[in-house]
């Protein structure tokens, strides 16, 4: 079976009010190749939407940049739909996907009146690396690199593992992320 690595940038962090702002995304097979060429998408904002500042920061966007994009929000998520339903059946995979870019997936969808259970239904399933990556340091200690925090309690942010593992990352761009969580896999894989 093969996976669809995807992660989403967006304007803040609450998945019924803000929205997707980048997708970036790539069907790969079991042993971490791309079968396609990645897909990297960038939206305008909704009108009427104002997004946290801080999500801007993060995502090292402005406003003006996207309102100087091609696609509006709904043009990307019907995009987003048509990659998801072409690159099927496919495990659906990202870094900490399940509790935070599948809300915002599930509720989009639901919005525009598609099928909000696309990474479940038709033969379609999903993981997280973040629980592999914890589960994976849990049963095989040596197996990836982790951080401390300040009470001594193990990080498994992105940024923090792939600094400590070697791996080049561009953070919080929806694309490096997918790049990063590609490599990650490859390490647990190994």
């Amino acid at each position: 079976m093969n996976y669809v690595i995807y992660d989403f940038e967006t304007s803040g962090r609450s998945s019924t009010w803000d929205q997707v702002i980048e997708v970036g995304d790539v069907l790969v097979n079991d042993e971490c190749q791309a079968l396609v060429e990645p897909i990297s998408l960038r939206c305008s904002l909704k009108p009427g939407l104002v997004p946290e500042p801080y999500a801007l920061i993060v995502n090292k966007t402005t406003t003006q940049i996207l309102r100087r994009t091609n696609l509006s929000h709904h043009e990307m998520i019907m995009q987003l739909q048509e990659t998801f339903n072409k690159w099927s059946p496919a495990i659906f995979i990202g870094y900490n996907t399940i509790s935070f870019d599948e809300e915002f997936l599930r509720k989009t969808f639901f919005k525009l009146l598609l099928e909000p259970y696309t990474t479940q239904f038709n033969g379609n399933r999903r993981a997280d690396v973040l629980g592999m990556s914890r589960s994976s340091k849990y049963y095989y200690p040596e197996c990836i690199n982790v951080g401390l925090n300040e009470k001594g309690n193990q990080v498994f942010k992105l940024d923090v593992l792939t600094q400590l593992n070697d791996i080049k990352h561009n953070a919080h761009d929806a694309m490096g992320d997918v790049e990063a969580t590609i490599q990650i896999a490859q390490i647990l894989k190994n």
